[in-house]
């Protein structure tokens, strides 16, 4: 099984500091799934914790279960900053990952760019639902 080489990001919400080591702006990231190597955006004053792609459980369900193939449609609902988008396209996937959230939304797209992926890459800076309508988005973080 692949293993993902990807190093704990740090989020913040509010006003909060970081962390010594950590300095607050945009980072380019490489990252490795099953061999293969690509780039990914982060900012550290995004409120997502989803690129940790070293957490347990989420790491698991991709070592695991997650072997999307060439040419293969993903349909990634929630998309954050592209725990399965990124490692899919890296496969050779076809992907349409839905974000709602602005800031998120935009760092994908950056992503599937850096790595020239924008023809199998398509991120839809909206959110999905089982009825139509309109909701407020609340996006935050909960450290452990």
């Amino acid at each position: 099984m692949g293993s993902l080489g990807l190093e704990k990001s740090w989020a913040v919400c509010g006003s909060s500091a970081p962390p010594p080591g950590f300095s607050v702006g945009k980072t380019q990231e490489v990252g490795v799934y099953r061999g293969t190597t690509f780039q990914f955006v982060k900012h550290s004053d995004v409120c997502n914790s989803a690129i940790q792609f070293n957490g347990m459980e989420e790491s698991h369900v991709l070592n695991q279960w997650w072997n999307p193939q060439r040419g293969e449609v993903v349909i990634d609902v929630g998309a954050g900053l592209g725990l399965y988008t990124l490692p899919s396209l890296a496969m050779g996937a076809i992907v349409h990952a839905f974000e709602p959230d602005v800031a998120q939304a935009e760092l994908l797209a950056e992503s599937v760019r850096l790595n020239r992926w924008g023809a199998r890459g398509f991120i839809w800076q909206i959110g999905l639902h089982r009825w139509n309508g309109e909701a407020d988005l609340h996006v935050g973080f909960a450290p452990r």
